[in-house]
């Protein structure tokens, strides 16, 4: 459960972006990004327990897949044809809260896009990513399914930080393991 300054997370992930120099990526002003880097919203009482990881998301979202991996020191393992599964988030920037993939570890990407409770959503690629960035913890050593993406008709793209570096595969959406788990983020 997140118990933590909300202020103060978000000046430690605006941190972690800079040190990162994601707004070189974006071609954008270092005083710019700053400027336009979103607060987070109070932790909603029917989110603890269920997404516990506030992440903020921002136009990486633009970038080719290579350059987002790029930025977490990770390698894309997939082609570019990457499909979304379900209702699309914003572009960016945006605030979302996450369950860091934890309580769905050991079930099937199918099986989490079946009980999608009607608050919540599949994470996508982007937002597997700036999990891995903002908050390794809950990736570091597991691979985080991403069910809000698709590969093809047959794959669900899913982040693996098993061994260095982390990296972005293509995976079948009926397995499951104890050491994988679905992002799941909420809707609003």
């Amino acid at each position: 459960m997140f118990a933590g300054n909300l202020k103060l997370e978000r000046d430690r992930q605006l941190n972690i972006h800079l040190d990162h120099h994601v707004y070189d990526s974006l071609g954008v002003k270092k005083d710019q990004y700053i400027e336009n880097f979103p607060y987070f919203d109070e932790h909603m009482e029917s989110f603890q327990q269920r997404y516990d990881y506030p992440i903020i998301v921002t136009a990486i979202a633009t970038l080719p897949l290579n350059l987002q991996m790029d930025i977490i020191g990770g390698v894309n393992l997939i082609a570019e044809q990457v499909l979304n599964w379900g209702k699309r988030p914003p572009r960016a920037p945006y605030v979302t809260w996450t369950n860091g993939g934890i309580n769905t570890r050991n079930k099937s990407v199918v099986t989490v896009r079946h009980f999608l409770p009607k608050d919540a959503r599949g994470g996508v690629i982007t937002e597997g990513i700036i999990q891995t960035l903002v908050h390794p913890e809950s990736v570091m050593g597991f691979t985080l399914d991403l069910p809000g993406s698709s590969i093809g008709m047959e794959s669900v793209a899913s982040i693996s930080w098993k061994s260095d570096p982390p990296k972005l595969f293509a995976d079948w959406p009926d397995r499951a393991f104890p050491g994988c788990g679905s992002l799941v983020c909420n809707k609003e």
